[in-house]
């Protein structure tokens, strides 16, 4: 059976990997920042601060390793701005870890990268991975230098550069979920400027079933777009949430607020994870909607006071 790490398996894309990899036969050992009683018990996790310098030596007595999934980072709020340099100091002392760790082991390294190294986005084409990339803040700037330092020194890697991940135990309170829950409290979904503005949702386990190509084709090196495949603007999205969250009872207009990112695209090529990884997106955004919607009902998360 084959050693898979999986870094930042408490977060939504980390967890979910976790489990599809198990799932897939994987013997998969859950890095987290903090203990877990019920994971450690299993035996399937440790505490490693992997900004620590003590880190590397604690995913040395893991080896030996078929690979390392490379979850872990800290989230700012805004990509620009005081919070953003501070994740961007606190991700570069983690991801140096973990980069000098597989390339010095020749460990295979999976790292999610996202896809606002692009920059903002106009273009009506789809993106390929080969397009400039426009780092706006120092959360990015990050990923693009980690980038760049894996393919120079990692003998084997994928890197995944994802696009709005989302799922039924997303914590973050992102628009499709303020959508889904204002839909099921029968209040209107309101949407900034024009709501022109796109977005390319990825269900989890989509994600997840790429990780696991990812991890198995160790023969496979380079850069994978990997979106839902359905670029949405917000006004279309917050219609396809009313008609499936309330039957369309929920009302959909404009809040009178400007969206300075009004225009902005979300279309990216796929067709290099298909061709090299056999992986396209399969669940449908609708389908991901009610099963959120399903969700958030039976756990009471959209109570009116907080929306």
């Amino acid at each position: 059976m084959e050693r898979v790490v999986v870094t930042g398996a408490a977060g939504l894309v980390g967890a979910h990997a976790s489990a599809a990899l198990s799932r897939h036969g994987f013997e998969v050992v859950d890095v987290l920042r903090l203990p877990s009683a019920d994971s450690a018990a299993a035996g399937k996790s440790v505490a490693i601060d992997l900004s620590a310098t003590s880190a590397i030596d604690q995913l040395r007595a893991l080896l030996p390793l078929s690979a390392l999934v490379h979850c872990a980072a800290a989230l700012p709020k805004s990509f620009d701005g005081v919070e953003s340099q501070h994740a961007a100091q606190i991700n570069r002392s983690i991801d140096e870890t973990v980069i000098n760790f597989c390339a010095t082991h020749a460990v295979r390294l999976i790292y999610c990268s996202g896809t606002a190294v692009y920059g903002p986005l106009q273009e009506d084409a789809p993106v390929r991975e080969g397009h400039d990339l426009a780092p706006y803040g120092g959360y990015i700037e990050g990923k693009v230098w980690a980038e760049q330092e894996i393919v120079e020194r990692v003998a084997s890697h994928a890197i995944l550069r994802i696009c709005a991940p989302y799922g039924t135990d997303q914590r973050t309170r992102t628009v499709l979920r303020l959508f889904i829950e204002r839909a099921i409290a029968g209040q209107t979904l309101g949407f900034f400027g024009t709501g022109t503005r796109e977005q390319d949702f990825l269900h989890v386990d989509d994600l997840a079933d790429l990780i696991v190509r990812a991890v198995s084709r160790r023969d496979v090196n380079g850069v994978f777009n990997a979106s839902g495949g359905r670029p949405i603007m917000m006004r279309d999205l917050a219609m396809l949430v009313s008609r499936v969250v309330s039957n369309g009872r929920a009302e959909v207009c404009g809040t009178g607020r400007d969206d300075p990112q009004d225009g902005l695209r979300a279309r990216f090529d796929l067709s290099l994870a298909e061709q090299q990884l056999g992986w396209r997106p399969v669940i449908a955004l609708e389908t991901g909607v009610d099963e959120w919607a399903r969700q958030l009902r039976e756990d009471g998360h959209a109570a009116r006071d907080h929306l």
